[in-house]
């Protein structure tokens, strides 16, 4: 699979889902380590393979945080232009931290997903 930054499917349906999640009473922002941090630390987060800088790479790219009830979590929207991968596309390390977080309750992780795939 191959990554491509703006992609406009991509972009859509990132914007659908700001748009889903403000009529709900969101705010939604950037949470990217990519995004958030220094030239210096992400090309090094870039090069290091430890279960922290997994970590730190894998977390989800935006957040949540509701306009006046006590509700905040990450979210990512996922595309690809894969035939084999049908309609699935998925981030392994953010979803396993997921997992791990949400058992304690202070992490609930919502993932979109969309071919674009031309028919």
């Amino acid at each position: 699979m191959q990554i491509t930054p703006e992609n406009q499917a991509h972009e859509k349906l990132e914007q659908d889902a700001k748009d889903f999640l403000s009529e709900l009473g969101f705010l939604t922002d950037e949470a990217t380590y990519h995004t958030v941090m220094n030239l210096e630390v992400k090309d090094r987060l870039s090069r290091i393979y430890t279960p922290t800088s997994l970590y730190l790479r894998g977390r989800a790219d935006r957040i949540a945080v509701h306009k006046s009830l006590p509700l905040v979590f990450e979210w990512e929207a996922k595309t690809h232009e894969s035939r084999n991968l049908h309609d699935n596309a998925v981030g392994g390390i953010a979803i396993m931290s997921s997992s791990d977080k949400g058992s304690t309750g202070r992490r609930v992780s919502l993932r979109l997903s969309k071919s674009t795939q031309k028919s």
